[in-house]
């Protein structure tokens, strides 16, 4: 009788561990989704921040200053379209030509940009 009554205690104890062991996977498992989510929703946030066109315009301008400050026909030639045209038929070869001669003239050339701030009235 004690022996049948210390085997159905040990059932019960097996069940209950069993049945804590995979409450507790389970929430692992739910606080392992949440932070997937969560990070999944921070790297979307950081990606639409980063492309925003304001963004995307100010990189690639200060790109273009340092490919004319360090007179890199390379870079000025990845930023510039390969279909650039201008009033003055100056194509994408042309406008690096006349960007690389102009630096020629410089022992030292440090080009900056300014922020502009328009004012609608």
């Amino acid at each position: 009788m004690r022996f049948v009554l210390f085997r159905i205690a040990g059932l019960w104890k097996i069940l209950l561990v069993n049945a804590y062991q995979s409450n507790h996977q389970i929430g692992n498992t739910r606080w392992i989704l949440l932070a997937g989510l969560a990070g999944l929703i921070i790297v979307a946030t950081v990606i639409l921040v980063q492309s925003m066109p304001s963004k995307a315009v100010r990189k690639k301008q200060a790109a273009l200053l340092v490919g004319i400050e360090k007179r890199s026909a390379g870079r000025l030639q990845r930023l510039i379209s390969e279909n650039y045209s201008d009033r003055w038929e100056f194509d994408r070869q042309d406008i690096v030509d006349t960007m690389l001669d102009g630096g020629s003239q410089f022992m030292v050339m440090v080009v900056r940009g300014e922020e502009l701030s328009l004012i609608h009235i």
